[in-house]
């Protein structure tokens, strides 16, 4: 399970992340940016990224606003398909450094850097 430093499992920021990782697709991997962080419900982006990702014929890089109540999250979805742009490559290196460390993160990075 993935930790992140300064956070309880309790915030908002923690839980918004989780909904977006544990959505059952499997076509992109979303990016996403908070602009504005207050009350939300967690079903409608769940359901949000549901219509987003069913909605899409092609598997090509978008990005779309999410918006409930007080929060604005900007969601990017890069195809699993393809490679991963540069910049993002860092994540990458994160999630590897947390699959080799002490506090047993497990995290399934099965793409190509």
């Amino acid at each position: 399970m993935l930790q992140l430093p300064n956070y309880s499992e309790d915030s908002l920021e923690v839980k918004i992340l989780r909904t977006i990782a544990n959505h059952p697709q499997t076509k992109y991997f979303i990016v996403a940016k908070f602009n504005s962080l207050g009350a939300i419900e967690l079903d409608k982006l769940h359901e949000f990224i549901t219509r987003k990702v069913i909605n899409r014929e092609n598997n090509t890089t978008f990005k779309t606003s999410f918006s409930d109540q007080d929060t604005r999250l900007i969601l990017t979805f890069y195809p699993t398909n393809s490679n991963l742009e540069y910049k993002y490559s860092l994540i990458h290196t994160f999630i590897e450094m947390c699959n080799n460390s002490a506090i047993g993160v497990k995290i399934d990075d099965t793409q190509k850097h």
